[in-house]
């Protein structure tokens, strides 16, 4: 494959995922009210790809060189940008809005430095089924008892202490 070839199948990549992550937290943007920690190993090497991906320029000058490197950029920002968190009508995971309703369990967690809360979500019945989902989401230690009282807001009976790993 030659050099502007896989600089074009690169950024066609790049700019494919970066879109998709830019346009998908766009729409659940506005259900985030407390906003995830975020993960400090990521971005830092985020920030490295970012940085590499910009020195390849001082040896190569060809325009595919600099659409790359742009569309890399472009990707690796819209992932920084990205935020997980929870607002008044549900809970941001992975892009993805998940509306109160569908919370089944819910279960909080001070770790170090870290406030974490363990989530259970899927359909609303008694037993576990395929589609029951657990997750975790990490937020600051400065917005536990926000945090805190949302859940007890929005998700006071769904309250279960789970076992943590």
């Amino acid at each position: 494959m030659s050099g502007t070839a896989f600089n074009a199948v690169l950024t066609g990549i790049f700019f494919v995922l970066g879109f998709m992550v830019f346009y998908k937290y766009q729409k659940v943007k506005k259900y985030i009210e407390i906003p995830d920690r975020g993960s400090k190993f990521l971005s830092v090497g985020f920030y490295a790809l970012m940085i590499l991906s910009a020195l390849t320029l001082i040896t190569s000058h060809t325009w595919a060189d600099f659409v790359r490197t742009a569309a890399m950029i472009f990707a690796c920002s819209a992932y920084l940008m990205a935020h997980e968190g929870m607002g008044p009508e549900g809970v941001v995971k992975s892009n993805t809005f998940i509306p109160w309703s569908e919370v089944r369990n819910w279960d909080t967690d001070v770790r170090k430095n870290k406030f974490i809360v363990y989530l259970m979500t899927g359909s609303s019945g008694k037993t576990m089924t395929a589609e029951t989902d657990a997750m975790d989401i990490e937020f600051s230690l400065a917005n536990e008892q926000a945090v805190r009282n949302m859940l007890k807001k929005y998700a006071a009976r769904k309250y279960t202490r789970m076992k943590k790993s």
